[in-house]
């Protein structure tokens, strides 16, 4: 598949996410190991679901390709934002200052239950992890701006 992607300058990436033989972080980074080339889309909420921690995310953050967020607990696939776990502002700042300057997006799944899976308004869970994500960027891209200045 690479060889394909290649030819057609395609960029191939693989999800690690619950249904995946590459779930984990570990086992993602094994499987890119033995396939150069590959690169991941990160799901924060499918490896907070996992319980897996923030930092051990960020391994695979010099491998990403393409970010999708959403809220998420552990066992929670997706929740609702006041139920979520995920610290966005600190995701945001991890992405910028691991030089992450590719796509992130909001995901939203309608497939309550699955994998705890909560019914959420897509539309104001959507809007408000948009308008927190530009929050945090700029923030720190205006911190950054003033530090430069000193």
């Amino acid at each position: 598949m690479i060889t394909a992607a290649k030819a057609v300058q395609i960029p191939l990436s693989i999800e690690p996410h619950l249904d995946s033989m590459a779930a984990t972080p570990a086992e993602a980074l094994k499987l890119l190991d033995s396939v150069p080339g590959l690169r991941i889309t990160i799901d924060w909420a499918q490896m907070v679901c996992l319980n897996i921690q923030h930092e051990e995310i960020l391994r695979l953050l010099p491998h990403a390709r393409h970010i999708q967020i959403r809220q998420a607990a552990k066992n929670q696939l997706q929740t609702p934002w006041e139920k979520g776990k995920i610290d966005v502002a600190r995701v945001v700042a991890d992405l910028i200052n691991g030089g992450y300057s590719s796509a992130v997006c909001v995901e939203m799944m309608n497939i309550p239950g699955k994998h705890g899976m909560q019914k959420v308004d897509f539309l104001r869970e959507s809007a408000r992890m948009r308008d927190t994500l530009r929050e945090a960027r700029d923030r720190i891209l205006k911190e950054r701006e003033k530090e430069k200045s000193k």
